[in-house]
């Protein structure tokens, strides 16, 4: 299982203001408005017994924190734990 991070981000209110340093120009928020980014962590990955999944894993049986969602990767039984984007 694949837990996805995203990275500190402050809204950059003044067009004409740059970010700090060792933050990056980004769109935030679901209307993409500007903000300043920190790097984003590492996913971090782990293993969970298949005993609850029967013959065929899925994200029903897989568990994630109440904030991200589950997702397949596809054919390789990867699961990915990750925050939605904004709608």
């Amino acid at each position: 299982m694949q837990e996805v991070f995203e990275p500190d981000c402050t809204n950059l209110d003044d067009s004409g203001a740059s970010c700090a340093d060792g933050t990056a120009e980004s769109h935030c928020g679901g209307d993409g408005h500007l903000c300043c980014c920190g790097e984003t962590p590492s996913p971090t990955y782990s293993c969970e017994p298949a005993d609850a999944c029967g013959a065929t894993p899925s994200c029903d049986c897989v568990t994630c924190p109440a904030d991200k969602p589950c997702t397949s990767t596809g054919t390789d039984r990867t699961f990915t734990c990750e925050s939605l984007p904004p709608a």
